[in-house]
C-alpha cells in the first residue's frame, strides 16, 4: 500500500466544481490511480481539496451512477470491485453493442471517421504495455469510442461508453501477459480492415470475437483485487 499521506487530486481555481472532481476522480479510477475497493471519504478529499463536501458528495453521486463506486449504509462510498460475474456480463453486453456499433460503423462512417480510427489502430500496435500502459488503454478505448460515434446512434453511442468504463487494474494486467499484446492488436488490425472494406457483417463478427476472447482471457486470469486502501488517497499518484 503506498503512503496514505499523498493526495488524490491537485485542483486549482475554477476547477474545484463537482464536474471537475468527478472527472479527475473518474480518470484516477479508469487508469489505475485508484483501485478497485479503495475507500474514497468524503472529509478526506474535502480537506485535499480545500472545498466544501458538497461537491465531493455530487461527484461521487455522479460516478455512482455511472457504475464506477458503491456505497454501503454507515461506510464511505469506495471503488466498485467486479467479480468474475460482473465481469462476465459487462464484456458479453459490450460484445453485443460493441459489435452491432461496428456493424453501424462499416456502412455510415465518413472517410475522415475512419482515417482517425485508422490512427488509433496505429497507435495500438505501437504502444508498449510495459512503457506506456496508459497510452496503450487509451487508444483502446479512443478507438471503441470512434467506432461508436460512426455509427450515428447517440443512444448507443452513450451505452458504449459507458461500459467502457472499466477500471485499469482488470484490463492492465491482460495486456501486459505474454502474447497478449499481438493477438489484441491482430483483432482490431482485422476490425479495422473490416470497417475500411465497408463490410458490416465481417466487422460485427471481428468486433464480437476479439470481446468474447477478451472476457475469456480476463476471467481466466484475473482474480479479484485483495487489497482495500483508504482513500483521500493511497495509490492515487496526482497528475
Amino acid at each position: 500500500m503506498e503512503d496514505s499521506s499523498r493526495p488524490i487530486l491537485t485542483l486549482v481555481g475554477a476547477q474545484r466544481t463537482a464536474t471537475s472532481v468527478a472527472e479527475h476522480l473518474r480518470e484516477a479510477i479508469l487508469f489505475g490511480r485508484i483501485g478497485p475497493g479503495t475507500e474514497l471519504k468524503e472529509e478526506r478529499l474535502a480537506q485535499e481539496l480545500g472545498i466544501s463536501r458538497t461537491p465531493i458528495r455530487e461527484a461521487l453521486l455522479r460516478l455512482k451512477s455511472e457504475g464506477l463506486i458503491e456505497e454501503t449504509p454507515g461506510r464511505p462510498a469506495r471503488v466498485r470491485t467486479l467479480d468474475h460475474r460482473a465481469l462476465a456480463d459487462l464484456y458479453e453486453l459490450r460484445s453485443v453493442l460493441d459489435a452491432y456499433s461496428s456493424r453501424r460503423a462499416a456502412e455510415r462512417a465518413t472517410d475522415a471517421q475512419l482515417q482517425y480510427l485508422e490512427q488509433l489502430r496505429k497507435e495500438i500496435e505501437t504502444c508498449d504495455p510495459e512503457t506506456d500502459l496508459n497510452g496503450l488503454l487509451a487508444a483502446v478505448r479512443s478507438f471503441h469510442v470512434a467506432i461508436a460515434e460512426a455509427a450515428t446512434s447517440a443512444r448507443l453511442d452513450s451505452f458504449v461508453r459507458r461500459t467502457l468504463q472499466v477500471p485499469f487494474e482488470y484490463e492492465a494486467r491482460i495486456w501486459r501477459l505474454p502474447g497478449m499484446k499481438a493477438r489484441f492488436v491482430e483483432h482490431h488490425n482485422r476490425i479495422m480492415t473490416a470497417l475500411a472494406r465497408r463490410n458490416p457483417d465481417r466487422a460485427e463478427l471481428e468486433m464480437k470475437q476479439y470481446l468474447l476472447e477478451l472476457r475469456d482471457v480476463l476471467l481466466d486470469g484475473v482474480a479479484e483485487p485483495s487489497d482495500v486502501e483508504d482513500v483521500g488517497a493511497s495509490g492515487a499518484d496526482s497528475r
